[in-house]
């Protein structure tokens, strides 16, 4: 079993392959249908079939995810999703990275869930990727590399300047687990920082005495190419992970704010072409402030 509930059973970790060749038979005939013929595929990622735990989503019970394989290429990336069943044929999507609306990531103990939204021929189109997390290390640097071209930059091999490491000081004094994070998985290379905000745990008093978490600790951090915000969950499983939003600068069109009782809600809003999509946290009122300042002096500088 690994860790608190999230899979049932001992599965095969994901793992990388050099070439459609190495793939199980299933994938490699559904990727070779999908890629044009001289289509070069820079990383493939497999992710053998899973039994998944619902508790994960409040529910109960299991569920089985096929065979899966992510093909990354230089302009993009293909889904290959295998049967799940002997009569049903298995699935390929595919998302140009130049079109990508915004990306969430879940590691939370070994269980990672990758969502990748974008659009495709002009709809809107939803990616989601489970996989064991123990294999993340794996598939990052492409992921990395995916999230570069939402934003039309080349993938340097530069350390973080003086300001980004500043920052990182500053953050790791406030929480040293999402200073982890957002170093570990989040940041790319040559990232720059140019500013972020750190708010703890949301509570209110409940009976006079007791202090309720209402919404976790949120960290609202802005690079030259994308808007990040870390949280983590409010179960005890989970609040041990974190939850990653990645937002292209190139598709924000507008940050929001909206009082909420002891909180607002932060709404990012993004936009390709006619397609629309949205993304929410909660952030306390002086973290909302400082934010609507920051964020406002970054859009008069453009």
């Amino acid at each position: 079993m690994i860790g608190s509930g999230f899979s049932s059973r001992r599965t095969p970790p994901p793992y990388i392959v050099k070439s459609l060749e190495d793939l199980p038979m299933g994938l490699r005939q559904l990727a070779e249908q999908a890629l044009a013929g001289d289509e070069p595929v820079v990383t493939i990622f497999v992710i053998p079939q899973q039994i998944i735990s619902k508790k994960f989503e409040g529910l109960g019970g299991i569920r089985s995810v096929p065979d899966q394989a992510l093909l990354f290429t230089k302009d993009g990336l293909h889904h290959i999703l295998g049967s799940s069943k002997p009569d049903q044929p298995g699935q390929v999507t595919y998302l140009r990275g130049d079109s990508l609306l915004y990306a969430h990531l879940s590691l939370i103990l070994l269980y990672g869930r990758l969502e990748l939204c974008g659009t495709n021929n002009g709809a809107l189109t939803n990616i989601v990727i489970e996989y064991n997390a123990v294999s993340h290390h794996l598939v990052q640097p492409a992921l990395h590399r995916f999230l570069r071209l939402s934003s039309g930059q080349a993938y340097p091999e530069k350390p973080y300047d003086e300001t980004t490491r500043r920052f990182l000081y500053e953050i790791r004094k406030a929480s040293y687990k999402y200073r982890r994070g957002l170093e570990d998985y989040a940041l790319q290379t040559d990232d720059r920082l140019l500013g972020c905000v750190v708010q703890p745990p949301i509570v209110r008093r409940f009976l006079r005495v007791f202090r309720l978490r209402v919404a976790p600790p949120v960290l609202l951090a802005l690079t030259q190419s994308q808007f990040i915000f870390i949280e983590e969950g409010m179960t005890s499983a989970t609040s041990l992970g974190w939850y990653f939003t990645f937002c292209p600068r190139a598709c924000i069109t507008a940050i929001e704010f909206k009082p909420n009782n002891l909180w607002q809600d932060l709404c990012v809003h993004l936009r390709w072409g006619n397609v629309t999509a949205e993304r929410r946290t909660k952030v306390e009122h002086d973290a909302a402030q400082d934010w609507q300042t920051f964020w406002s002096s970054q859009q008069s500088e453009l």
